[in-house]
C-alpha cells in the first residue's frame, strides 16, 4: 500500500516555517482544500512517472533550483546531491555533447522552448541517453522568471533504433550482395545462352525435315524456358532491392496484346488449344504506360494458362471500365478451361515460390515466381490483380491498370474500301468466331457466322457473300474440302483461309486467295480482305505473309562486331549475313578502334566487357574523335540487364543496347531503327 500524501498547512500557504506536524484544515476553507487536492495530484504524478521534473534560473549557466525525487530512480542520484553542486549537470554530461548543448542553450531565450538529446553519466558509471525538454516561464511583464523542464530516459529507444539501423544496414548489404551475385550470374549464364539460342535461331531458318525441325524447336523452346526462369529470378531481386523502375511511354495496346498472343500461338497449337486475343473497338489503342512490364505480366499469365489447360481455350481480353465519378481503368483478363485452382490455394497463389500444387508428384513444374512478380509489377504500375477459379472448371486471372492519358483516340475506324461488303465467317470455336465477327464489324463489313460447314452451306444457298473467311480445321469437315465444294458453285465467293502457324502452304494450295494465321491480328485481317477484293475473279494470287525478317536488300551496308567471345562473334556475324549485311569482327576495343580507322562502317555492335579496352571506353573514344555531322550508330551487345548497367551504356555514348541472347528479330529491329531506309525482302 502506498503512503498517503500529507501537506502541512504552513507549507501550503507560507504562514510559518514548516513544523513537520500536519495540521487539520477547516472544512469550511474550500480554497485551501482545493489547493491541497491539486498539490496532491501533482506530487503523485511526479512520483509515479519515470520523468525527472526540474526548474532552473533563467540564465546561461543552467543552475538547477529544483529537481524531483525521480532523479534517484532514473539516474541513481539524490535530489540533494544534484542541487548541492551548481555544475553537477554539466559535469556529468558526456564531454562530446557539452559543446552542442552550450551552443543551443540561447535558442531557448528566442523560441521560448526547445528539446535536446544528450548522454548523461549515471551513478553506476554508465552513460544514459536523456531527452531534455525546456520551457521559459514569463511574468505578466514578459520577463523570464524561471525555466521548467522534463528529462526522460530514452536509452532503450536509442539502443532499439541503433539495432534497427544495424539490421537495416545489414539487410541492405545482403540485398546489394544478392543483387550483385544475381547480376553476375545472369551475365555468366546469358553469355553461353547467346551461343546456344543464337545458333538454334539460325538453324531454324535453314532447310530441315520435319523431324529435324521438331528437334531444333524443342531445344530452342527449352532454352527459352531457362531464360524465362533466369529473368524471373533477376526481376524478383530487382523488385526486392527497389531497383526496378516503371516507364511511362506511349505504346499500342492492341499490338502488345496481339504480340503476346502470337508469341504463345505455337505452344497453344501443340496442345490443340484455341488461343484468342480480344480487344473491343471502343478500347483506345494508343495509351501511356510501361509496355515491357505489361507484356511480362501478360506473358506470365498466358504461359500459366496454357500450361494448366489440356483441352479447350485460353482467352485474353481487355476492356475499359468507366465508373461514374471515378477515373477510368483498363481491365485485363486471361481465362482458361484448365484444371482450375482450389479455394485454399487461391489465397497464396501470388506468394513467391508458391504453387497450387506444391507436392513432389505434381504434374506441372515451374519456380512459382511468375505470379508473385506479376503481382508486384501490377502494384508498381498502380493496379490490382486477382483470380477467380473453380477446381476442375478453369481459371480467370484479372488485373487492372489506370488509364494515364485522356481517352480521345479510338482503336479503329471503319474502312471505306470495305464498306458494304457481305462476309460469311466459318469457325468452329465460338469465342474465336465471335471475335472474328467483332473485328469484321469494326471494319464496316456486314457479317454472318456459321460454326460448321453444314450451316455455312445453308447460308451460302440463301445469301450472297463477297468473301468467306474460313477456318481450316472445322468441326464437321476439313476446310480444304469445304473450299473444293465452294469452287464447284457457279458464283464462287473469294476465300480467306484462317490457318495455324506451319499450315500456310496448305492454305495456298487450297484455292484460297489469302490466308491469315491465328491468333488473328486485326491489321492482317484488314489487309487480307482489302487485297482479295483487288484480285480479279478466278485469279489465284496468294498473299505474302504480313512481315518477314529474312533479308534486307541493302547488302552494301557493313557492320562491325566487337566481342571477345568467339561464339558470340559467330552468332552475330551469321545473323547479320542472314539479314543481308556484310560483317567484320574485332576481339576487343583496341581492335575495334583500329578497324574503324581503316574502314567506313554503318553500325557498330559492341560488347561491354572486353580485355584491354572495354565497350564503354571504346565508345567514348569514338565519340571524342567524331567530326561534326558524322555519327556512327553504336549498339551495345550486353548480358547485363540491371538498369544501372543499361544506363551506363547510354552515358558512355552508345545509342542503344541489345540484350543477350540476341535473336534475328531483336537484331533486325535494332538495325531497322538505326539504319533507316532499309528495304526488306519478304519471305515465307
Amino acid at each position: 500500500m502506498s503512503t498517503p500524501i500529507i501537506f502541512n498547512h504552513d507549507e501550503l500557504f507560507g504562514d510559518s516555517e514548516p513544523s513537520g506536524e500536519p495540521r487539520d484544515v477547516p472544512v469550511t476553507d474550500l480554497e485551501a482544500r482545493d489547493s491541497i487536492r491539486v498539490r496532491a495530484r501533482l506530487q503523485h504524478l511526479m512520483d509515479s512517472t519515470p520523468i525527472i521534473i526540474y526548474s532552473s534560473v533563467p540564465s546561461g549557466d543552467f543552475k538547477l533550483t529544483f529537481v524531483s525525487d525521480n532523479v534517484t530512480r532514473v539516474l541513481g542520484y539524490s535530489s540533494g546531491d544534484v542541487l548541492a553542486d551548481p555544475d553537477f549537470w554539466f559535469k556529468h554530461m558526456h564531454e562530446d555533447d557539452r559543446p552542442r548543448i552550450f551552443r543551443k542553450l540561447p535558442q531557448l531565450f528566442v523560441t521560448g522552448e526547445h528539446a535536446q538529446e544528450y548522454r548523461f553519466l549515471d551513478s553506476a558509471g554508465d552513460y544514459r541517453w536523456i531527452e531534455d525538454r525546456q520551457r521559459m516561464i514569463l511574468d505578466d511583464q514578459g520577463v523570464a522568471i524561471e525555466i521548467v523542464g522534463s528529462m526522460t530516459d530514452i536509452t532503450r529507444q536509442k539502443r532499439d533504433a541503433e539495432h534497427m539501423e544495424q539490421a537495416r544496414d545489414q539487410a541492405l548489404g545482403l540485398a546489394r550482395a544478392k543483387s550483385a551475385f544475381l547480376a553476375n550470374m545472369s551475365h555468366e549464364i546469358r553469355t553461353p545462352m547467346n551461343g546456344v539460342l543464337g545458333m538454334l535461331n539460325l538453324l531454324q531458318t535453314t532447310t530441315l525435315d520435319q523431324e529435324q525441325a521438331d528437334y531444333v524447336n524443342t531445344a530452342y523452346n527449352s532454352g527459352d524456358v531457362l531464360l524465362t526462369v533466369l529473368n524471373d529470378i533477376l526481376d524478383s531481386a530487382k523488385i526486392e532491392s527497389g531497383k526496378l523502375e516503371i516507364e511511362c511511354i506511349e505504346y499500342s495496346l492492341r499490338q502488345l496484346l496481339e504480340d503476346v498472343a502470337e508469341l504463345f500461338a505455337s505452344l497453344a497449337q501443340e496442345k490443340g488449344l484455341e488461343l484468342v486475343s480480344i480487344m473491343p473497338n471502343k478500347v483506345p489503342d494508343m495509351t501511356l504506360g510501361d509496355p515491357a512490364r505489361l507484356r511480362q505480366v501478360f506473358s506470365n499469365l498466358v504461359s500459366n494458362a496454357i500450361k494448366f489447360t489440356e483441352t479447350g481455350e485460353v482467352v485474353v481480353r481487355v476492356s475499359l471500365r468507366e465508373p461514374a465519378g471515378a477515373a477510368p481503368s483498363f481491365l485485363f483478363e486471361v481465362a482458361d478451361t484448365g484444371i482450375g485452382i482450389g479455394d485454399d490455394a487461391q489465397s497464396r497463389i501470388f506468394e513467391a515460390f508458391e504453387q497450387s500444387d506444391g507436392s513432389t508428384t505434381r504434374l506441372y513444374g515451374g519456380t512459382g515466381l511468375g505470379l508473385s512478380i506479376s503481382k508486384q509489377l501490377v502494384g508498381l504500375m498502380g493496379g490490382e490483380i486477382g483470380v477467380s477459379s473453380v477446381a476442375g472448371e478453369g481459371s480467370k486471372f484479372w488485373f487492372t491498370l489506370p488509364v494515364i492519358q485522356p481517352l480521345t483516340q479510338l482503336g479503329w475506324r471503319p474502312s471505306a474500301e470495305l464498306l458494304g461488303l457481305n462476309v460469311l465467317i466459318v469457325e468452329s470455336n465460338e469465342t474465336s468466331l465471335d471475335y472474328t465477327r467483332l473485328l469484321v464489324d469494326s471494319m464496316g463489313v456486314t457479317a454472318m457466322a456459321a460454326r460448321t460447314a453444314s450451316e455455312a452451306m445453308i447460308l451460302l444457298g440463301e445469301n450472297h457473300f463477297d468473301i468467306v473467311i474460313l477456318e481450316k480445321l472445322l468441326a464437321d469437315m476439313d476446310g480444304l474440302n469445304f473450299v473444293r465444294l465452294l469452287t464447284e458453285r457457279k458464283a464462287v465467293p473469294k476465300i480467306v483461309m484462317l490457318t495455324l502457324l506451319g499450315m500456310k502452304g496448305d492454305a495456298r494450295s487450297s484455292g484460297a486467295m489469302a490466308y491469315v494465321t491465328k491468333p488473328i491480328r486485326r491489321a492482317q485481317l484488314h489487309a487480307a480482305l482489302a487485297e482479295v477484293m483487288r484480285i480479279p475473279a478466278g485469279v489465284h494470287t496468294p498473299l505474302v505473309p504480313r512481315y518477314s525478317i529474312d533479308k534486307y536488300l541493302h547488302t552494301d551496308r557493313r557492320v562491325l562486331v566487337a566481342d571477345d567471345n568467339v561464339v558470340n562473334q559467330r552468332v552475330a556475324v551469321a545473323m547479320l549475313r542472314k539479314l543481308g549485311f556484310q560483317a567484320d569482327t574485332a576481339g576487343n576495343g583496341v581492335e575495334a578502334l583500329q578497324a574503324l580507322g581503316k574502314t567506313a562502317y554503318d553500325l557498330l555492335l559492341i560488347d561491354c566487357q572486353m580485355p584491354e579496352v572495354d565497350g564503354y571506353e571504346a565508345t567514348r573514344a569514338i565519340r571524342a574523335r567524331e567530326v561534326e555531322g558524322i555519327h556512327l550508330p553504336v549498339v551495345a551487345m550486353t548480358a547485363h540487364t540491371m538498369q544501372e548497367d543499361l544506363d551506363a551504356c547510354l552515358t558512355a555514348g552508345m545509342d542503344d543496347y541489345l540484350l543477350k541472347p540476341i535473336s534475328l528479330s531483336s537484331l533486325s529491329e535494332k538495325l531497322s531503327r538505326w539504319l533507316p531506309g532499309l528495304e526488306s525482302v519478304a519471305a515465307d
